[in-house]
Formats: C-alpha cells, sequence, structure tokens
C-alpha cells in the first residue's frame, strides 16, 4: 500500500505523471456510471405492446360486448361535461350534465334522441371526442404507446401507465405525420381484480395544445361497471 501511495506520488510530481492520474480518474468514472445505470435498470422492465391482443395483459372483451354500465367525464380546461347511463348492444340511455345543465338522451344505433320536455326529439350526437371512446379506437393507440410502469395492487387490481406522443395521436386519427416538438400524452388504464378494465384515462394535454382544442388540459375519463348486468333498455320513443 505505502509503495502505491509513493507511486502516485511520484507521478503527481510530473506533468506528464499529472496527465496520466487526470485520464485514469476519469476512466474510473465512467466505470463507475456504467456500473450503476445497469444495477439502476435491473429489475425493471419498459415494453411496448403489440398489435397482438393476446398480449394484452388486461381484458377489453367485456366492454366490446356492449352490456356495461357507464360514466364519462371530458374535461377542457375545467370545462367538464359528464355522461351516466346505461349501454346494452347499439343502444344506450344516459344524462349528459353540463355547465348549462342536465339532459336525458337515447341513442339507436347512429340516431340520437333528446328528451325535451317529455317529448323524445331527434338531435345530433351529444357525445364529446367520442373517437376516444371507441374501444378499437383505444386499443389501438395503446398498441402505439409506450408501457413506462405498471403497478399491481394485494387486492389484484393493475394500473397500467403509457405514453404515448401526439405526432402518433394526430397521425393516427389524420393520416398525417405531422413533426411536432410535443411532450408525452398519458394513457392509464386500471382493472378490477380479474383483469377486466374498470377505467381509460387519457391525459391528453400536449394533444389538445398543438391541435388548438384546448389552452392547457384535455382529460378525457371512462370508467365500466356492471358488466353484462344490462338486462335490456326499453325504448322512451315507444
Amino acid at each position: 500500500m505505502n509503495k502505491f501511495k509513493e507511486f502516485i506520488g511520484n507521478l503527481n510530481k510530473t506533468p506528464k505523471g499529472k496527465a496520466v492520474l487526470f485520464f485514469a480518474g476519469y476512466f474510473l468514472f465512467f466505470i463507475f456510471l456504467m456500473v450503476f445505470a445497469r444495477v439502476s435498470m435491473a429489475g425493471s422492465e419498459v415494453k411496448q405492446f403489440t398489435k397482438n391482443e393476446e398480449e394484452f395483459d388486461f381484458s377489453v372483451s367485456l366492454i366490446e360486448k356492449n352490456n356495461y354500465s357507464f360514466n364519462y367525464e371530458i374535461n377542457i380546461d375545467d370545462d367538464v361535461t359528464t355522461y351516466t347511463g346505461d349501454r346494452y348492444l347499439d343502444n344506450d340511455l344516459f344524462i349528459t350534465k353540463n355547465n348549462t345543465g342536465s339532459y336525458n338522451y337515447y341513442r339507436l344505433g347512429k340516431e340520437y334522441f333528446n328528451n325535451n320536455t317529455g317529448v323524445w326529439l331527434k338531435s345530433e350526437d351529444p357525445y364529446l371526442y367520442s373517437d376516444f371512446y371507441d374501444i378499437k379506437v383505444i386499443k389501438d393507440l395503446i398498441t402505439k404507446a409506450t408501457l413506462i410502469y405498471n403497478t399491481d395492487y394485494e387486492s389484484g387490481r393493475k394500473v397500467y401507465n403509457f405514453n404515448i406522443s401526439t405526432t402518433t395521436i394526430y397521425d393516427y386519427f389524420e393520416g398525417i405525420d405531422l413533426d411536432l416538438a410535443d411532450d408525452a400524452n398519458e394513457i392509464i388504464v386500471s382493472t378490477f381484480d380479474d383483469g377486466n378494465v374498470e377505467k381509460f384515462e387519457f391525459k391528453l394535454d400536449s394533444y389538445c395544445k398543438n391541435t388548438n382544442i384546448c389552452n392547457d388540459k384535455m382529460r378525457i375519463s371512462l370508467l365500466y361497471s356492471n358488466y353484462g348486468e344490462v338486462k335490456e333498455i326499453t325504448s322512451p320513443l315507444d
């Protein structure tokens, strides 16, 4: 040990020796950084889902059967619209609320009807940004997103956090590849303990600002319940 100290001391007495010590120190520093990075990544995994539905770690099959209760919330710069109701096959019966009031709607296929003082009248589609409610669209966007991390709870519930760029979303809907320097948007998937999806959350702040939908914030929350328990929706038009 003393000889090593003496050797270092002799090197430190000459300009060339100081240079050798300087570069040796840098070399050891970079070796330390490489080892630290490798140890830090151990035990963590970042993966990307493919389009093979069987590789999803959660199930959307009950959503695809179109028999459930729902509670959707759209938040654009804190202007909130909600939709609460039931879906049975190609029928929806729901209430929408926003800052102007509460309204009753019925959907039959692609047609919508609004209860106007006791009379059901044909109306426009009241769903805002409804492309994001389409389960096929949701699945496609998730396959294009990157899984950042997921959380498992003792109850069996799981939460998956994905990132997806505005460029990717815009290209999906418009077929145009824009060169955007944008922050990542988030897709959060929460499941019941049996693996079926309970909720999708879209945090689309970057997307909405780049497409002039909002000034600061766009959030879409899709909450599902009562899978398979909606026996029938009786048409209020009869």
